[in-house]
């Protein structure tokens, strides 16, 4: 790895932060951070031995060769933009956007300059969904019919050190929701049964959470292999679940992020791999990878417009929850 990288983190919060100390431990020297609250940046270039700058311009301006944006989804395309204008790469925290506004430009911007873009969806590198995928790919399950994935999570127990009326999930203003949040399912499931055709979806804020945006939603995806899914993610369930089940025509998958994957084949056979989902792994092998992309070895998993295609895909969910109708993609 070239340690002498120059990689600038926009947004010191809780992403931000944890990107900057997998980059610190992975070798990478020159670490420059940002965040409009100028004593977190300080706080954290301290902590890692980095340097807090005035503005992701100022830095910019003297040349960067990555920048890592974890500001408030409203705000990723506007400093991703600013980046690739520079000539950075970037690494973009998921979801990439919370509207198409200048996405496209971004992104054509991007590629006729031949930047990486890289969008930072860390479940992408979890072994059980990366066996899925395998699993799918050869075969295993015969015809994959129907896909289902869920998530949920109390949301004052996501962060408990801090308050959740600060996180933006709770304003629609900021483009928050549980949709656009965890983006992530919408992703892998996409990822595993292949590109959307059309969404419905059903979504509302059910709790009695301080927040204006939706905190639970299902959501039924049609996709053009012909494979049926379902999505059910909220934040207002006690306790942490996430999982997925992969239905085909020869056997079906079950995973449980605490349990592992469990296999059932046509023949009554059952099979079962335990290994424990550990997700702070996932983080350091992403950053490794946006390094390598910065080195010229590396391909994104989800680069910027597989990135789009999910933005797309959780828009036309949030469209649907409003009309009430199927929207198609």
């Amino acid at each position: 790895m070239n340690s002498e990288l120059q990689i600038l983190i926009a947004g010191c919060g809780s992403a931000g932060s944890r990107h900057a100390r997998n980059l610190s431990a992975a070798g990478v020297k020159n670490i420059y951070l940002f965040d409009p609250d100028s004593q977190r940046s300080a706080t954290l270039a301290s902590e890692i031995d980095g340097m807090a700058v005035e503005s992701v311009e100022s830095r910019l301006s003297e040349g960067c060769d990555g920048v890592v944006v974890a500001t408030p989804p409203v705000d990723h395309i506007s400093t991703a933009a600013i980046a690739v204008e520079a000539g950075a790469h970037v690494m973009v925290e998921k979801p990439l956007s919370v509207s198409m506004d200048g996405v496209e430009a971004f992104l054509d911007k991007a590629e006729r300059s031949g930047l990486t873009v890289m969008a930072a969806y860390n479940l992408r590198f979890l072994p059980a969904l990366v066996e899925l995928k395998r699993m799918i790919d050869a075969g295993k399950f015969g015809r994959v019919m129907a896909v289902h994935a869920e998530f949920g999570q109390y949301l004052p127990t996501w962060r408990p050190q801090s308050d959740y009326r600060n996180n933006y999930i709770t304003s629609a203003e900021s483009g928050g929701g549980i949709i656009l949040e965890e983006s992530h399912e919408f992703d892998y499931v996409s990822w595993l049964a292949g590109p959307v055709e059309s969404v419905y979806c059903a979504a509302d804020k059910l709790s009695d959470l301080e927040m204006d945006a939706e905190d639970t939603a299902f959501a039924t995806m049609k996709h053009t292999t012909g494979v049926i899914s379902t999505i059910r993610v909220d934040c207002t369930q006690h306790g942490y679940k996430r999982g997925a089940r992969v239905i085909g025509t020869e056997a079906t998958a079950d995973w449980d992020y605490f349990r592992g994957l469990e296999i059932a084949r046509s023949d009554g056979e059952k099979s079962l791999d335990d290994t424990q989902s550990d997700v702070s792994k996932t983080y350091i092998e992403e950053i490794e990878t946006f390094i390598r992309c910065l080195e010229g070895e590396g391909v994104p998993p989800v680069d910027g417009r597989a990135a789009l295609r999910v933005l797309e895909t959780t828009l036309a969910a949030k469209k649907s929850a409003r009309t009430g109708k199927e929207v198609a993609l």
